[in-house]
């Protein structure tokens, strides 16, 4: 692959950052002004047995009494280093990875950390480890390292962390907050802009176009799969060919896919076997040395069923006959190992064979690195596998225990991947405009309320803005227009943006699956903004007021992102891209234009000062709103009004106040049959006068572009529905 020269006018270095569950490593590339980048790799580190030789290190902390951390990666393997941990009490933290991952099973696979110390804190200091180790090995590897590190330690070294497939805002803000806490950067719009994160499928991509995957065609629909088999999860990424404007890429094929299956869970089932195996056995109390001993050794050195393996873990005269001991080893059957690694076999092909690629595509070449990719029993049993299915599978001719590291820097420099996969449908909850005629309604008759605006509606709807299995580029922004009822001027507005995860197509209704429903970030715009955009209205001598604004998300990086948009005075604002997901530390992400530093929000909650600047001013994405809104091209909506019909219901909405004529409601320049409504259902358990009702302007256009917007809706509804064709792997 052909790699451009670094046009930037400052030096930068990027430091790629894989912290496994297992293993770890770190890559990095200096750029220079007109140079072409290079990937390089840290290949020595404090105490490494053979400096050079190997690009990884044990992710494993020794913490004293006190919580200090005493020794990291290749020092905790040193001669005498487990003596002096019982002697002095240090506790031992290894696999805190898996802490982070949504599994309970794995969790009680981790040993407990020690008093005081939480997976993030851990991660922390396991992250900032790491940097020390890149800074002395450039400083001290490059001819001039030290005034190249000091050149650029303040501020022009940038960031990429990876991560499993299946990990998402939440996992992506606990890093997020464990790499501050690390000292990579500061809590700053600034400090932000120079972390980023990459799925580790992803990036195994790039490390495999690096090395070269063959030709390619981008006009045909032969796929590639990418099988980044690690530590503690083993990653399934598809991938296709794409020209897109003019520059050759890839595109996701379906959804990135994720399981608990690496190497470790290897040892764990033959922890299980051996546990019972030598439950009525002398050699008991010796389980732990057997199982590490047969983790550095038998478990990388099979390959065949057929063979014998042996674990040495004794003297050469303990002997046990009934159990296979014989002169200090344990003899194992090529059966008992391979039922090991049955679970980690099975659960790829199962994955490869479950999917449907729809629109054609076909998997006609794969690819495994990660550490666990180092198993010869691995590579031939998915081999055997593959082979009547099609698929040759490969092996990258490199260190491919450095793969995610490196390719977390070609991440950065190349961007490959131009087109993803939405993982699940997001929108909001809302209350459409109660229509007897439709079945969904007449079953929630009891669940209706009356609004401000008299318009009665009912409990429980959902109002879809992002459609699961859409196809998404980094470019392409998802939007739909809302206006909010508030009783009073000086309420505040928040949002809940939700994800369904169930498995439904058409998702209309949150009551029928409630448990499916999860909020994915709140975003809010405080008092005093709402205070100058609120407009009063009128209904029987009572006064409200309707708040009209747009929400905007864009999932084509590899985080969410979330706006609020309106028009003050005639100029398009919006707030600064937030997330903030629940039940986690609160996270703040910086779009590359947001210069002000906002407030800490509360937990689970943002909230947007009342100074946001104009959009114009402050995102090249939007350069030109009022043009975007106007039916750009790349406007999204994920429906359109027509299509919706039968779901909605049709006839009057509610729209500014002065659009209202004589008891009827009208919008300007919209067809009657084109007006569909929705509102916001209240919190649970009521509000009959209709407080917090938010109502959705389907095919209107409160922003005040009118008749022109639905019809680019329409469109962009279209392309929307057409895009999410590809199906996705289901994640355990």
């Amino acid at each position: 692959m052909t790699r451009e020269p670094y046009t930037g006018t400052t030096r930068k270095l990027i430091l790629g950052i894989d912290v496994g569950t297992t293993y770890s490593g770190i890559s990095y590339s200096i750029l220079d002004p007109g140079q072409v980048p290079e990937i390089k790799h840290v290949t020595r580190f404090p105490a490494q047995d053979r400096a050079g030789a190997d690009s990884k290190i044990p992710s494993v902390i020794y913490y004293d009494r006190n919580g200090v951390a005493r020794a990291f990666g290749a020092e905790t393997m040193t001669e005498g280093i487990e003596s002096q941990a019982v002697d002095e009490g240090w506790t031992k933290s290894e696999w805190f990875k898996l802490l982070l991952t949504k599994s309970p099973a794995a969790h009680k696979q981790v040993p407990p950390l020690p008093a005081g110390k939480t997976p993030i804190s851990v991660f922390s200091d396991f992250l900032g480890y790491l940097y020390r180790c890149a800074e002395d090995y450039i400083t001290q590897t490059h001819h001039n390292g030290a005034a190249l590190w000091q050149g650029v330690r303040h501020g022009d070294v940038h960031f990429v962390l990876t991560h499993p497939n299946a990990w998402e805002g939440a996992q992506q803000a606990q890093l997020r907050d464990a790499a501050v806490q690390a000292g990579l950067v500061p809590n700053t719009p600034l400090g932000q802009r120079r972390l980023q994160f990459v799925t580790e499928g992803e990036a195994s991509l790039h490390f495999c176009l690096q090395q070269g995957i063959g030709e390619v065609d981008p006009r045909g629909k032969q796929g590639i799969l990418i099988i980044d088999a690690g530590g503690g999860t083993i990653d399934l990424s598809a991938y296709s060919p794409i020209v897109c404007d003019g520059r050759a890429g890839f595109q996701e094929i379906v959804a990135p896919h994720c399981q608990l299956n690496g190497a470790v869970f290897v040892t764990f089932n033959a922890r299980r076997h051996l546990d019972a195996k030598l439950k009525n056995s002398k050699f008991h109390d010796d389980l732990d040395d057997i199982v590490k001993k047969f983790d550095t050794s038998a478990k990388n050195t099979f390959r065949d069923p057929k063979d014998l393996s042996f674990v040495r873990f004794g003297r050469i005269k303990d002997n046990e006959p009934a159990t296979g001991i014989k002169n200090g080893q344990l003899r194992l059957a090529g059966e008992e190992v391979a039922s090991f690694f049955e679970p980690s076999v099975r659960s790829i092909v199962s994955a490869v064979n479950s999917v449907d690629f729809h629109g054609g595509h076909s998997i006609s070449r794969a690819f495994i690195v990660g550490g666990f990719a180092a198993s010869d029993y691995l590579y031939y049993k998915l081999k055997e596998q593959f082979d009547p299915m099609g698929i040759h599978l490969f092996r990258p001719d490199a260190h491919i225990n450095k793969a995610v590291s490196d390719g977390a820097v070609g991440y950065h420099l190349d961007r490959q991947v131009s087109v993803r996969v939405a993982r699940y449908t997001c929108g909001l909850g809302i209350g459409p405009r109660y229509d007897p005629d439709i079945p969904g309604h007449r079953e929630r008759e009891g669940q209706t309320f009356v609004g401000y605006d008299g318009t009665t509606r009912v409990h429980g709807g959902f109002s879809v803005i992002l459609r699961k299995n859409t196809k998404v580029s980094e470019d392409r922004e998802f939007r739909r227009q809302y206006v909010r009822l508030l009783k009073d001027r000086n309420d505040s507005l928040s949002t809940e943006i939700l994800r369904y995860v169930g498995q439904a197509e058409d998702v209309n209704w949150m009551d029928t699956e409630p448990d499916n429903f999860i909020e994915l970030c709140t975003i809010t715009l405080d008092e005093d903004v709402i205070s100058r955009i609120a407009r009063p209205q009128m209904r029987q001598s009572k006064m409200f007021f309707s708040v009209e604004y747009e929400i905007l998300l864009r999932f084509g990086l590899t985080e969410l992102q979330a706006q609020i948009v309106w028009k003050e005075n005639g100029i398009v604002k919006s707030t600064p891209a937030i997330v903030v997901y629940p039940d986690d530390t609160p996270s703040i992400v910086y779009s590359s234009f947001d210069q002000d530093v906002l407030p800490t929000p509360g937990k689970g909650n943002a909230v947007v000062p009342p100074d946001v600047k104009e959009i114009e001013s402050r995102t090249p994405s939007l350069e030109d709103q009022k043009e975007s809104l106007g039916g750009n091209d790349d406007l999204d909506a994920p429906w359109d009004a027509e299509g919706q019909s039968d779901l909605l219901g049709s006839g009057d909405v509610e729209i500014p106040a002065d659009h209202f004529e004589a008891g009827h409601i009208e919008a300007e320049g919209i067809g009657e049959e084109e007006q569909y409504g929705e509102h916001e259902f209240p919190p649970e358990g009521g509000d009959e006068d209709g407080d917090g009702v938010l109502a959705d302007f389907e095919g209107l256009d409160p922003l005040g572009d009118g008749a022109e917007l639905l019809e680019a809706e329409r469109e962009a509804g279209k392309e929307g529905r057409s895009g999410g064709e590809d199906s996705e792997w289901e994640n355990v």
